[in-house]
């Protein structure tokens, strides 16, 4: 029997005044390409998107969320704004490009990036690693790129990004509530890196906003494009005339390109967390019910953890085979345990940068602790799932992803 998630109340009479002023000539839930494309150049006056390949997987996404989706008139708009939001990453980011040659110059040195399945302690160390002074963090409201250099904005610029990112917090919020008992946002908080890659519209994390099949195949028969060369662009716009620091950033959906990765950033340091698969994947069936809320008025929950399962096990398969690849002597990884990180958080940081010869500034434990003593566990409310309540067979799951419930094990 399938369950059934609706979203919030009030949503069926905004999307029904919504389709009433579209049937009056309203296009903000036009999923044509040329209209996004439009609009994109319209609100940010500029009109050079740089090379057109990115043409291709965007047209695939979009029918992909036409036939695999029943939604309404409003998760048209929502999802049309997301992608709208990347378009316009895309032009900002190529405008910089242009006038401002020289930020392809600028150096990303050994970033360190936390890579893991998702739910599985990445977003808590992340917030552990955002108090260590010598480390630069990616802030959410950063993610939104702007029309010029960060050190060349003007207060009214950063302004407007930090505006532009708290309405979609909001909106996320809204439209699902449940959300932030799973996974909190702020505009100033540390945040997933998943703009960067979303801009060359090679990026999995599309997939998790909404049903996107074809999509997904194709992203990975695709290699994923120019997604990572796009990824340090943002990241030297964002360094240029800047005090060098070490980026540390994070994205479980790197875990599937971790050799693109490894291409652009041939130093990079990556933290692999683990966790017990029976933990980690109810949790993601159910924060991923929770994000599609925004776009989707109801789901099927038993449709989420097969499908999310197999994606998951693609993704980490692919991940695997690269990190085994890779040189043994000059192997640029460790094991974080969920287990470990949650019971000895302090002590978990000093390892990853004691690992990494990544010096250890003074007064950081005392930052760490503050910071404990104030995001504390279920603060906004108990997130609550099950296997059975997501079609996940406990059997199953633990074949799938024996490997990774040893590593968690320790």
């Amino acid at each position: 029997m399938a369950l059934i998630r609706k979203s919030v109340w009030w949503r069926r009479y905004a999307s029904g005044a919504l389709g009433l002023i579209s049937l009056l000539g309203w296009r903000g839930a036009s999923f044509k390409l040329e209209h996004l494309l439009k609009k994109a150049i319209r609100e940010t006056g500029l009109d050079d998107f740089g090379p057109d390949h990115f043409l291709e997987p965007l047209n695939i996404l979009i029918k992909d969320f036409i036939t695999h989706n029943q939604t309404d008139t409003l998760g048209r708009f929502v999802y049309s704004q997301m992608i709208l939001s990347s378009l316009k990453n895309r032009l900002n980011l190529h405008h910089v490009l242009k006038k401002y040659p020289e930020v392809e110059n600028v150096p990303i040195h050994a970033p360190l990036i936390v890579i893991g399945l998702p739910r599985t302690g990445t977003t808590f160390l992340q917030g552990l690693l955002s108090q260590v002074s010598t480390l630069r963090p990616l802030q959410n409201w950063e993610t939104h790129q702007l029309p010029v250099p960060q050190c060349l904005a003007t207060t009214q610029q950063v302004q407007q990004q930090l505006k532009t990112a708290q309405a979609q917090i909001d909106g996320v919020n809204r439209l699902s509530p449940e959300f932030i008992k799973a996974h909190e946002l702020g505009t100033l908080e540390p945040e997933e890196c998943n703009p960067f890659l979303m801009s060359s519209f090679y990026a999995l994390l599309f997939c998790q906003l909404v049903y996107a099949p074809d999509y997904f195949q194709y992203v990975f028969a695709s290699n994923f494009g120019d997604s990572y060369t796009l990824h340090k662009k943002h990241l030297q716009a964002l360094s240029f005339n800047r005090e060098e620091k070490t980026w540390f950033l994070k994205g479980p959906a790197h875990i599937a390109s971790l050799a693109q990765l490894l291409v652009v950033y041939p130093d990079a340091r990556i933290v692999f967390t683990h966790r017990n698969p029976l933990e980690c994947m109810p949790s993601m069936a159910s924060l991923t019910a929770m994000i599609r809320m925004v776009c989707l008025p109801k789901q099927d929950l038993k449709l989420i953890g097969p499908g999310m399962m197999k994606h998951l096990q693609q993704m980490l398969d692919v991940g695997y085979r690269t990190r085994d690849a890779w040189p043994a002597a000059s192997t640029p990884f460790l094991d974080i345990t969920y287990k470990k990180l949650v019971s000895n958080p302090v002590d978990t940081v000093h390892q990853i940068l004691n690992h990494f010869s990544i010096p250890i500034p003074n007064g950081m434990d005392e930052k760490l602790e503050s910071y404990l003593a104030k995001r504390t566990q279920h603060r906004h409310g108990i997130h609550k799932y099950s296997l059975d309540e997501y079609g996940l067979d406990e059997a199953e799951l633990m074949q799938n992803f024996q490997r990774e419930s040893d590593l968690a094990n320790g």
